[in-house]
């Protein structure tokens, strides 16, 4: 399989009540679970220029 240059993107939501902006500690942890990046994504871009 061919795959164009460039770094893959992609976004996944995480809810905000999994998230914290302060040096506390998360009071819950979202379980991701396991990411298969061999797949394309639906949302999935190329960034060529970061």
């Amino acid at each position: 399989m061919d795959r164009p240059p460039c770094q893959r993107k992609f976004e996944i939501y995480i809810p905000d009540n999994y998230t914290t902006h302060s040096s506390d500690s998360p009071k819950l942890i979202f379980n991701l679970g396991v990411i298969d990046l061999s797949e394309k994504w639906d949302n999935e871009t190329r960034d060529c220029f970061h």
